[in-house]
């Protein structure tokens, strides 16, 4: 059985980026992610565009670019706000070679996502990063348009992954997420409990 973390539950109060709403307003600038350090080109998009109402797929989903920017807001915050929590998904490493004492999966396959954060001003919001970005939030859409949930791995460096972030407000991250999923390509769902509709991304 799975064992979500329980500050995935406080995702219920998360409202996707391009689709919150809320009268009351942060003070400060957006966040800003830190520079993308891998092959994968960053999206241009502002704030102010992410702000849009965003377009969303059959499933409810927002559909993302590898690179381009994602996030969301706590209670009391809005679109675009001081508060948010930004985030990119930059690279989709398939099979990657384990760490020293890593270990494969035996029969299924091993993804490293490359990701980026970058917290507002809301420690609150901030904590709920966590609960977002993490293996069981994720979920593989297979050829056959089979929704397979993804457990998390034990092959790839630990120290280097995100979820060891201790994820505090005003501030930059980078990192890596290990995702153990039945095929080497699909399509990769992010939603977690309490969230209305999610992310998608082909890989």
């Amino acid at each position: 059985m799975r064992s979500v973390p329980a500050l995935a539950a406080a995702c219920a109060t998360a409202a996707i980026l391009a689709g919150c709403s809320n009268d009351t307003a942060g003070s400060g600038s957006a966040p800003e992610l830190p520079a993308a350090t891998t092959e994968a080109t960053a999206s241009e998009a502002t704030a102010e565009q992410a702000a849009d109402e965003p377009e969303r797929n059959e499933r409810g989903n927002i559909v993302k670019q590898l690179g381009e920017e994602a996030g969301f807001a706590g209670f009391g915050g809005q679109v675009g706000d001081d508060t948010n929590v930004l985030f990119a998904i930059d690279k989709v490493e398939v099979d990657p070679s384990c760490d020293q004492y890593g270990m494969a999966a035996e029969s299924d396959r091993t993804l490293l996502l490359h990701v980026r954060v970058a917290t507002g001003s809301s420690a609150e919001t901030a904590s709920m990063a966590l609960g977002v970005l993490n293996p069981y939030s994720f979920s593989e859409i297979d050829a056959n348009g089979v929704t397979h949930a993804a457990e998390s791995g034990m092959c790839t460096d630990p120290n280097a992954s995100i979820t060891m972030q201790n994820f505090g407000p005003n501030q930059k991250y980078a990192g890596t997420l290990e995702l153990i999923v039945p095929e080497a390509n699909g399509s990769l769902i992010l939603s977690s409990p309490g969230m209305e509709g999610g992310w998608e991304w082909d890989y």
